[in-house]
């Protein structure tokens, strides 16, 4: 009979705490946000740093610390910037690799929940140098980084936004209300998807 052959896992699971807080006390400093596009992992705590490693576990370096919760990270396409939203109201771009220093830009005195910054951000032209975060005053908001930071209201009105994601000229995001999506390109919001109403057979 022939001998089955062990496929290799179409998953593989990896423990990363241990790599990131190594042997601190695991009640000084928790993992509170990841972002991860191919061959790079983002990793923010609640005592404000900020750690990247290759997605196979390997080549932890720490990108920074600031001493704010980090609550959201995002990476951009090829992964060389990393935004974060922290619990001091600052958006900031971390470049992933020497010699450039970080952008920030004040959101609000309230926490930022969520941030996405523009996929194409290495390009570094005047379009692709934004970043979209919100947070727990309820605006969504353009942070461009040009030569006056400008920012833009996209929506609000609407209470916390949670979640934010970008891809090519779209950006969605999360609300209590359900996930609405904006056309950079054109400038319009193009789709509404409502938030499912609760089913009164579930128990």
């Amino acid at each position: 009979a022939a001998t089955p052959t062990m496929s290799k896992p179409l998953v593989e699971f990896r423990h990363l705490t241990a790599a990131v807080l190594g042997d601190a006390n695991p009640f000084d400093d928790e993992v509170t946000s990841i972002a991860v596009v191919v061959g790079v992992v983002a990793i923010g705590t609640r005592k404000g740093s900020i750690f990247t490693l290759e997605s196979a576990g390997a080549n932890l370096r720490k990108v920074a610390t600031n001493n704010a919760h980090i609550y959201s990270l995002s990476l951009d396409s090829e992964g060389c910037f990393c935004a974060s939203g922290t619990a001091d109201g600052r958006v900031t771009v971390w470049a992933l690799g020497p010699g450039t220093e970080p952008w920030v830009s004040e959101h609000s005195v309230k926490p930022v929940l969520s941030v996405a910054i523009c996929p194409d951000y290495a390009q570094n032209n005047a379009e692709s140098l934004a970043v979209c975060a919100s947070g727990e005053d309820g605006r969504l908001v353009m942070h461009r980084r040009s030569l006056f930071s400008g920012q833009t209201v996209l929506h609000e009105g609407e209470g916390f936004v949670t979640r934010i994601i970008w891809r090519t000229s779209f950006i969605a995001w999360a609300n209590d209300k359900g996930v609405k999506v904006y056309n950079v390109a054109t400038g319009q919001k193009v789709s509404f998807i409502p938030r499912p109403l609760p089913d009164p057979s579930a128990g």
